[in-house]
């Protein structure tokens, strides 16, 4: 019984470090300039305006009835693979604020899902890079 336990800690301690290195490689994306891509290779995204349309977008992506949480007027209507400089990170509701950098919408600001941005920070390029080009 002493081993299990010992074992089952062992476990949940190696699952909470993963988890804890996971999260800091995502936490350097802050500042950063990605491409956001969106689940099932759909063709537009939809950025919340708040966080209350956030959780309207996250319960529509699990029931994946997404394309009903778009014709919410609180979550504008992007193309997939768009540009966004990552604002802030909240690691743990899985969401980050983004700034759009380019199209129609530039300038919008608004959440997405965590696992709609890069996993690795290498992926990333810093802003004022972005500008120059």
């Amino acid at each position: 019984m002493v081993k299990k336990t010992i074992v089952l800690s062992l476990v949940v301690f190696a699952v909470f470090l993963f988890s804890l290195s996971s999260a800091s490689a995502q936490a350097e994306l802050v500042g950063k300039y990605v491409k956001i891509n969106g689940p099932f290779q759909l063709s537009y995204l939809g950025i919340a305006r708040t966080k209350q349309a956030y959780q309207l977008m996250d319960t529509a992506l699990k029931l994946e009835k997404f394309e009903n949480a778009l014709r919410n007027f609180d979550i504008v209507i992007v193309k997939n693979n768009l540009p966004v400089c990552v604002l802030d990170l909240e690691l743990f509701n899985q969401r980050a604020k983004v700034l759009v950098l380019e199209g129609l919408q530039e300038g919008i600001t608004g959440w997405v899902p965590l696992s709609w941005l890069p996993k690795q920070p290498e992926e990333a390029k810093l802003w004022q890079n972005h500008r120059l080009h």
